[in-house]
């Protein structure tokens, strides 16, 4: 896979992430930025079949941040956003706008929305949600050693894989019980068991589940069955 980097400032120059062979075309991707307001600018390139395009800008030409998008290939839409300082509701009076460039083959925008490039565990439009802060291109955005899909980068003991499969985003309540199983999201994060389908009282053909000889939930993915606690009905009261 290659990546290729395309910076916007004033001039458009061509830099590459990595290397690319002799040979090989070259993509000319000639991004545009047109104001539209005092504040509003529209984004704009030639996008290339086979080529998927991320949006950045920076305050500063170091510190880079993503825009929520993702294209790719040769038709889509300009992006219109509204720059500000960051940390603000302001308007930045200057910043600098530039495209990253991967070859990774998908059919289309949404396939390159949910597709995971880095191989991180977490969909590319997922990364580029949790404020910009994490690189679709790098499974390692901070560089500690832990995949992106394994770290919780909102804070809230859920995985944020885990969020993102069940829910579509991050910054889920860990105390809630949205399934009205009895278990909270965090205690089923701790099971990996889905917090929205009430799957102890009726998924017996999962392969998540296994019950005993009184249907009663015995073992989730492994965890013994000496984890889980029943009333004297014999519905589930605790699991840990």
């Amino acid at each position: 896979m290659k990546k290729v980097l395309y910076p916007l400032s004033g001039v458009a120059a061509l830099a590459l992430t990595s290397p690319i062979s002799f040979g090989d075309t070259m993509p000319q991707p000639d991004p545009t930025l047109d104001p539209l307001t005092s504040t509003s600018y529209e984004f704009d390139w030639s996008g290339e079949k086979g080529w998927s395009y991320f949006l950045q800008i920076s305050p500063d030409l170091t510190n880079w941040v993503y825009l929520p998008e993702v294209e790719s290939g040769e038709s889509h839409d300009a992006y219109t956003f509204t720059p500000q300082i960051p940390g603000t509701s302001q308007a930045a009076p200057y910043f600098f706008t530039r495209l990253k460039m991967s070859d990774q083959p998908v059919a289309d925008k949404v396939a390159a929305e949910i597709a995971d490039f880095d191989g991180d565990g977490l969909p590319n439009l997922a990364e580029l949600q949790l404020n910009g802060d994490l690189d679709p291109l790098e499974a390692d955005t901070d560089g500690d050693g832990t995949r992106d899909g394994a770290e919780d980068n909102d804070g809230n003991g859920l995985g944020d894989l885990w969020e993102i499969v069940h829910f579509g985003s991050v910054g889920q309540d860990p105390s809630a019980d949205p399934d009205g199983d009895g278990l909270s999201n965090l205690e089923e994060f701790a099971m990996a068991s889905n917090p929205t389908t009430d799957s102890f009282r009726g998924t017996h053909g999962s392969e998540y589940y296994e019950y005993d000889a009184l249907d009663r939930l015995e073992k989730v993915k492994g965890i013994s069955r000496h984890s889980f606690q029943y009333d004297p009905s014999g519905n589930l009261e605790k699991a840990e």
